[in-house]
């Protein structure tokens, strides 16, 4: 093993009862900060989980290929600066990857190709301040995308192209200013939605427009001061809606017209 490098699997932890093969050196000073290829070569069929937490902050892009039955993948608490497109390959059986606590500013088209069956996207507290066109193309089948308290601000009309099936989107505490309209034309499925704590100060009529399967929707602690008309009459099956903490002062008469709360 050469220096910085991850220690080979037999050192790791075996955990069967949940499936889970996992590394941990968070509080170590001697720091891990390299996934090199071919770490997991010949690693058992029977792992489901691949937890790590150390310092890492490259990870080869074949580094992945020989886990193409494992279903999740917790990389949080590390130091990934970037996603590479490509560096998930191997990984079509992936379910669920979290990469919480890391140091990602941003992620390119194609960060997550390959990752076709993927359904929870965590990418929690990390510094996210842009998020290029087709980054998000490949998940397809993705029903939950959190990205809560980064920098992002600013979502446009093809940032969320591709998650045709998503339930539950948060993006809670960041520094979203503006919502290109149309930007979630596509998200007809979304039963969720968590933008609460940005600096949203305009709503449009169009906004929401297509969310006809909306169940709840956050918009506590914005800048919004005022609702225009027939903003969330599209909405017929919102059963929860948060504005407090906005600056609201007008309101215009019908915004919420055909909308039960």
């Amino acid at each position: 093993m050469l220096s910085g490098e991850m220690p080979p699997i037999n050192k790791w932890k075996w955990d069967n009862n949940s499936q889970t093969l996992s590394f941990s050196d968070y509080d170590n000073h001697d720091r891990v900060i390299k996934l090199q290829a071919g770490i997991f070569l010949n690693v058992s069929r029977q792992v489901k989980c691949v937890s790590i937490q150390a310092h890492i902050s490259h990870i080869h892009q074949d580094a992945f290929c020989d886990l193409n039955l494992i279903d999740v993948l917790h990389l949080q608490g590390n130091s990934i600066p970037h996603i590479i497109p490509g560096m998930f390959r191997g990984l079509q059986s992936l379910r669920n990857l979290d990469l919480l606590d890391n140091n990602i500013v941003h992620l390119h088209e194609g960060a997550f190709s390959g990752l076709r069956y993927l359904q929870v996207l965590s990418i929690t507290r990390n510094r996210i301040q842009v998020i290029d066109n087709g980054a998000f193309a490949d998940l397809g089948n993705l029903k939950q995308l959190m990205l809560i308290s980064n920098c992002i601000n600013h979502i446009s009309r093809s940032t969320l192209n591709g998650l045709k099936n998503l339930t539950k989107l948060n993006i809670y505490h960041n520094h979203v200013k503006n919502i290109d309209e149309r930007t979630f034309d596509d998200l007809k499925l979304l039963k969720q939605l968590a933008m609460g704590h940005n600096q949203l100060s305009t709503i449009t009529r169009y906004t929401f427009r297509n969310l006809t399967n909306l169940h709840g929707l956050d918009l506590r602690g914005n800048n919004i001061s005022r609702l225009y008309q027939l903003t969330f009459h599209i909405l017929q099956h919102l059963y929860s809606l948060n504005l407090a903490m906005n600056e609201i002062s007008v309101i215009e008469k019908g915004h919420s017209q055909d909308c039960t709360l």
